[in-house]
């Protein structure tokens, strides 16, 4: 298991980089596709809260629905093929419905805990401490499984609910990697407030990949227990099922990252 974990930070880290103009520029559109909506908001709005906050839910559509296209390309990005770009048109028209309630579905979690989490800070009562313990818990299985949507949304294909039922299976499957997942996608967000480039590296296009590269290869798990329905579910032979694609990324040294025409 240590092997298998330790191998996903690997495979995430060479996909990101092999591709990492490609990554860069996806991440470019990622900032124009938020920018847009969100700095119209005071033509649109007239800085009211009730316009700022129609706003700001557009935009959050927006990005999900581009987010299931990027995802798209992410998914050959992984299966060790390149990245094309003119491949986003025809992955809109193929995800954009299944993004968009996806997106009006976290959307409405937010709306839920914008209104609900100050009633209940307010009512200074057992009742309110315990309401907000459970919403705190049920928030954090919501986001550990949801982001193994688009994952499983593009390499899946299955429809939009059948995708986001498999994600709370995954996640109660899988709680402690899910959790690991989660760590590792809050430690690429806050890096990519940190880096140089601000939110072109890794930004939301490398957290994609490191999503992809997680589910993926929690994939053989299942593909492994198709297989063998008698095998101990608690002794996965990692090392042996992810020989493939360890023979794929193959050693890599500092050299062959900067030089790699020298190797």
């Amino acid at each position: 298991m240590v092997a298998m974990l330790g191998f996903t930070i690997k495979k995430a880290f060479f996909d990101t980089w092999d591709h990492l103009l490609p990554i860069m520029g996806l991440n470019l559109l990622f900032l124009v596709v938020i920018a847009i909506p969100f700095s119209a908001a005071p033509l649109m709005a007239a800085a009211t809260e009730p316009g700022a906050a129609a706003v700001f839910g557009v935009g959050l559509l927006v990005m999900f629905v581009f987010a299931g296209a990027v995802s798209e390309v992410i998914r050959n990005v992984t299966d060790y093929q390149g990245i094309e770009l003119r491949e986003l048109l025809g992955a809109f028209r193929r995800t954009y419905a299944g993004s968009l309630l996806f997106g009006a579905i976290f959307l409405l979690h937010l709306l839920v805990l914008g209104i609900s989490v100050p009633v209940y800070f307010a009512m200074e009562h057992f009742i309110g401490l315990l309401a907000l313990i459970v919403l705190f818990w049920v928030s954090i299985i919501w986001w550990l499984a949801c982001q193994f949507y688009f994952p499983i949304r593009s390499r899946l294909g299955d429809p939009p609910l059948k995708s986001l039922k498999k994600s709370f299976i995954v996640f109660f499957d899988n709680p402690g990697f899910a959790a690991f997942t989660g760590f590792g996608s809050l430690f690429l967000i806050l890096g990519s407030y940190v880096m140089p480039l601000f939110l072109l590296i890794p930004g939301p296009t490398g957290l994609m990949v490191w999503i992809h590269v997680a589910f993926k290869l929690r994939l053989h798990k299942y593909d492994y227990l198709e297989e063998n329905p008698d095998a101990d579910r608690k002794r996965i032979p990692w090392t042996a099922l992810i020989s493939e694609d360890r023979e794929k990324v193959g050693p890599r040294t500092f050299k062959g990252m900067i030089f790699p025409w020298k190797e």
